[in-house]
């Protein structure tokens, strides 16, 4: 939605114009939008309300704030946010205000980016009036100084924008766009002569040289009428020269350019990078043949005409001499006359031979021969059997040189080739969507078919979708927007996911392109590209061999045919839209369609076979390399073998997809995925459905989403014999579910079981690192630490690395519990370092947090944020819902032990919301301590009993002690505020003796004995401390939970 702060404030919503109830929220919120920052409430209120008293004044803010959240959520956005005292400016993304877009495009001006088209939106017009032009809001003197100072900032601002824009879409040969902004710096300063020069000099390069006088005679009666003088001497001249080429009948200045280059009725969006390319080729001597490579309907020829118009603006402003460029389109070679016809045509239009003059050959290699030319050959692949006359041409004519657009690559020694893709594609997320060259495309295209469209944020992201799935294909993008008329942008995206073919109906523009390449292509290249449409997302050379039967030579013209891309990594692809259209040719063969998909299915399935014993050793990296390249196919044989009932492929493909969305966080696809085969063989397959739901289990155990991983694991206990290797993998999977969700006992049961059948392996070794985090959340440290020794040495007997590499995180985690910092850190660096080379993003997370830890108890704070925010982010990526809780947790620790309680609790709330949620009782037990630690430290004493009473309650009914200690230790805090300080010595000194105790529990006893420590005698505390280690845990628990325990009066020590 847009705001307008320029003459006159203005809200446009999507559904149309928005109000506010008055003009004082109007100037609230330009205030709060231009003046960034927190701004305290009594300082808004003096401001806008400077007669009132403070009541009332503080009664109109609130209205005024109110007014702005109301008007702003009937749109779905949000611009403002208030606490008690402060309130900040904080627009939602997609709200742009006209006033802060001018003031970020002169800040890109000023850092050397380019406005308009490095991320900045330019609205037209730029300037549009004064700051809250009409703006009537009474007697505010110290508003309107304010006001005042803002206008002319922005007036300012404005004048040194347009400058740059003019000068920018010059040089860039855009001399329409480049003369509204020139007119607009004129209408903005009238007395500017140097913008009255460029509007003239912008008309005269465009061949309009009335209107460019008439541009002087306008400057002459401004200056004259309101500052009383003349022109300057530099208008002058050029009001002078401009009349002398009027007189001539030519244009004014010899460093004016002839061309015939189409006028364009449309924007160019993008291609920066391949226009620098181009201009640094042209300006390079030895480069005079350059071939713009690319299917039909990509961008080829709007790409040459724009690099032509370039050259043409910059040689008319004195920036290089040429003599012309000239524009030649598509011939057919069926129509006969030649090449040398049509550019004779393009250059001689309009005028005749004289009588008895040379051949129209001849007189065209004199006319090139000493003219510094660019041609610029459109849709060459039509005169391929003419690229000798391009050879004889610069051979003749030496300052020539020749841009030249094809489908099909120049078959001539020298040429150039640049291969042309779709435009730029906005990146994910919805930031930055309007801003790339595809969704520009695609607005201004829509806006054509329907000049009301405004799109939602959904809109956004959905146009942002589509542009993705066609990569940017301009033809296509354009055709897509034409349904804008009668379809959202969510529907047409729905349109082209059921039917890629969509927007290539038969008889389209899209289709004829394609036909019209496809008739070029002889009867084995036909075959080969069909069957290599099976390809989703690419392929190597092998692939191709052998599931397509294409030889290098039969790649090799199809990539210079602009069918198949040569990609940078060594892969081939076909662009998206082609690879549609091929494959409706293949399916014609219903036979041939479904060779070709077996072919492809049992391809990567020879692969993933020959690669799964790399897992766990060095090579492990190799293998999640391999399939996250091949993840498009994999899931496209996936989808055939459920159509066509072929349930080998998906146990063949199953260990590999499980291991890669364990590694890589893909777990919600490999869900998907996993859920489709487990629907369409658990009849027809048991044994595979099994192994399914045991893929399944280990997944969701990973997303937290406990109680249906027991629902798949329980199933599998139930079908398969208990001496089963299913059984016991099933086992396995069901302790771990049972430690994440804090049932300690029934994890310790099954997790036994498992590891007396699953022996010496890479089961075993998983088990026992379970087994170890079962202990450690007992207590029971040293038998913790030595199952995760037992679980490094099992797994490098195995030779699995990844295993080996979680039970080096667990002794790390083991050494920080008992305070040795530096051999955690030790462990924790080495884990990461090792996961990161395998790129398993899983344990990257953990040592990350580990490594987090261990910077938060060294105090260094900033760093352990650093360690959080990278594995917070992975979590949310790959969509480990526990992880993410557990790292808000740790998040909100380093807050709240530098008494930044706020955020504290703000974190622990949203981890918590998390925990709930997935059922993760330990993780939920945990926050509850922490907020209980965080109500005690603020004084907020009752929300500290509460929390800390349903932590205890959690105990008793099977919880960790390792979430019972905290909540000891807020009680001891509790008490002793509220006055009862023996009872909250016994209570540290319990906790501080227990063997469950550990680093970060010591942290809290010291802190809270600090507390308490100047308000006893030393006898007292050590008495009461030495009294408490002589308490049994599970009976004060019962005691604290007695109604009135934790409220007494304080004793005298």
């Amino acid at each position: 939605m847009a705001v307008r702060l320029l003459g006159g404030l203005q809200i446009q919503g999507p559904s149309g114009a928005l109000y506010l109830e008055s003009a004082k929220t109007g100037a609230l919120l330009a205030y709060l939008a231009l003046a960034p920052g927190e701004h305290v409430r009594g300082k808004l209120q003096r401001l806008l309300w400077p007669d009132l008293p403070d009541v009332r004044a503080a009664r109109n803010l609130r209205h005024a704030l109110w007014d702005l959240r109301r008007t702003f959520a009937a749109a779905g956005a949000s611009v403002v946010q208030a606490s008690r005292s402060r309130v900040t400016f904080a627009a939602s993304d997609h709200v742009v205000v006209d006033a802060l877009e001018l003031l970020a495009a002169r800040e890109a001006l000023r850092t050397a980016a380019a406005p308009g088209r490095d991320g900045f939106r330019i609205v037209t017009p730029l300037w549009r009036g004064e700051l809250l032009d009409g703006t009537l809001i009474g007697d505010v003197p110290e508003f309107e100084e304010w006001l005042q100072i803002e206008r002319e900032r922005l007036r300012a601002a404005a004048v040194e924008v347009l400058r740059a824009l003019v000068a920018q879409h010059r040089q860039a040969g855009e001399l329409e766009v480049a003369l509204v902004r020139a007119r607009e710096l004129v209408a903005l300063d009238p007395w500017r002569e140097e913008a009255h020069r460029a509007v003239m000099e912008i008309l005269a390069s465009a061949g309009d040289l009335p209107a460019a006088l008439a541009q002087f005679e306008q400057c002459r009666r401004i200056l004259a009428a309101e500052l009383q003088t003349s022109p300057a001497t530099q208008t002058s001249r050029l009001a002078a020269s401009l009349r002398g080429a009027a007189g001539a009948g030519q244009p004014p200045g010899a460093a004016l350019v002839r061309h015939n280059l189409p006028a364009q009725i449309t924007p160019f969006y993008g291609r920066e990078s391949e226009i620098a390319t181009l201009e640094q080729l042209l300006d390079t001597p030895d480069c005079r043949l350059i071939c713009l490579l690319g299917p039909g309907g990509i961008g080829k020829t709007r790409l040459a005409i724009q690099v032509g118009l370039r050259r043409v603006a910059v040689a008319g402003a004195g920036g290089g001499r040429y003599d012309g460029v000239w524009f030649v389109a598509p011939q057919d070679e069926d129509r006969g006359g030649g090449l040398h016809e049509a550019v004779a045509k393009a250059l001689f239009a309009g005028t005749q031979a004289a009588s008895g003059e040379l051949d129209p050959e001849q007189r065209l290699v004199d006319f090139l021969r000493p003219q510094k030319t660019l041609l610029i050959l459109d849709g060459f692949e039509h005169s391929l059997s003419q690229t000798g006359v391009l050879a004889e041409l610069l051979a003749a004519a030496p300052l020539l040189s020749m841009l030249v657009t094809s489908r099909v690559r120049l078959p001539l020694e020298g040429a150039w080739t640049i291969e042309i893709s779709g435009l730029g594609v906005p990146p994910p997320g919805r930031r930055g969507v309007q801003r790339s060259p595809a969704c520009q495309l695609f607005l201004e295209s829509a806006r054509r078919v329907r000049a009301s469209f405004s799109p939602t944020p959904r809109d956004l992201s959905d146009i942002a979708k589509l542009c993705h799935a066609v990569e940017g294909f301009p033809l296509a993008i354009e055709l897509a927007a034409g349904w804008i008329g009668s379809l959202s942008p969510h529907q047409i995206v729905d349109e082209i996911r059921r039917h890629p073919g969509f927007l290539g109906e038969s008889g389209s523009e899209l289709r004829a392109v394609f036909e019209s390449s496809w008739s070029r292509l002889d009867a084995t290249d036909h075959a080969v590209l069909a069957v290599l449409s099976v390809f989703v997302g690419g392929f190597s050379r092998e692939a191709a061999e052998v599931v397509a039967g294409a030889s290098p030579a039969s790649l090799r013209r199809l990539v210079d045919s602009s069918f198949v891309r040569f990609e940078a990594t060594g892969r081939y692809s076909i662009h998206e839209v082609l690879r549609c259209f091929a494959g409706e040719e293949l399916e014609r063969a219903p036979a041939e369609h479904q060779r070709a998909r077996r072919a492809h299915a049992e391809f990567f399935a020879r692969r993933l076979r020959g690669s799964r014993g790399t897992w766990g050793r060095d090579g492990g990296c190799r293998l999640l390399d391999e399939v996250a390249a091949e993840l498009s196919n994999l899931q496209a044989a996936w989808q055939w073998a459920l159509t066509a009932g072929q349930p080998e492929v998906i146990a063949n493909y199953l260990d590999c997809v499980v291991l890669y969305a364990q590694a890589r966080g893909w777990l919600h696809g490999a869900e998907t995925l996993i859920t489709q085969a487990i629907d369409a063989f658990h009849r027809q397959r048991p044994e595979l459905a099994a192994d399914l739901l045991v893929a399944r289990g280990t997944l969701r155990i990973r997303m937290g989403r406990y109680e249906r991983a027991r629902e798949d694991l329980e199933s599998v206990l139930q079908s398969e014999d208990p001496g089963g290797e299913k059984h016991s993998l099933a086992m396995a999977q069901l302790g771990a579910c049972a430690y994440y969700q804090g049932r300690y006992d029934e994890a310790r049961a099954r997790l036994d079981e498992a590891i007396a059948r699953v022996g010496t392996s890479s089961a075993g070794a998983m088990c026992r690192v379970l087994r170890g985090r079962v202990a450690m959340e007992k207590g029971q440290h040293a038998d913790a630490e030595a199952l995760f020794e037992a679980a490094r040495t099992m797994a490098r007997e195995v030779g699995d690395s990844a295993n080996e590499r979680t039970a080096t995180n667990q002794l790390g985690m083991a050494a920080y519990f008992r305070g040795d910092l530096g051999r955690a850190e030790g462990l924790f660096g080495e884990v990461l370092a090792s996961a990161r080379v395998a790129g398993d993003v899983g344990l990257v997370e953990e040592a990350a947090t580990g490594l987090g830890i261990v910077r938060e108890a060294q105090g260094a704070f900033a760093a352990a944020r650093a360690h959080y925010e990278e594995a917070l982010a992975l979590c949310r990526e790959s969509g480990n819902r526990r992880g993410e809780a557990y790292v808000l947790t740790v998040i909100g620790e380093t807050f709240r032990v530098t008494g930044e309680l706020v955020p504290a609790r703000q974190l622990y709330a949203d981890a918590l919301v998390i925990a709930r949620e997935i059922g993760a009782d330990h993780l939920v037990g945990l926050l509850l301590g922490n907020l209980a630690y965080t109500h005690a430290a603020a004084g907020l004493l009752d929300e500290a009993e509460a929390t800390l009473r349903e932590v205890l309650q959690h105990y008793e009914r099977g919880g960790s002690v390792a979430t019972a200690l905290p909540a000891l230790i807020s009680a001891a805090e509790v008490l002793h505020r509220r006055g009862a300080s023996t009872r909250a010595l016994e209570l540290l000194g319990l906790a501080r003796a227990h063997p469950a105790n550990r680093k970060d529990h010591t942290v809290e006893i010291e802190r809270v004995l600090a507390v308490i420590t100047p308000t006893v005698s030393h006898d007292a505390l050590t008495r009461h401390l030495d009294r408490g280690m002589q308490r049994a845990l599970d009976t004060e628990i019962q005691k604290l939970l007695e109604p009135g325990a934790l409220g007494g009066r304080r004793k005298d020590l």
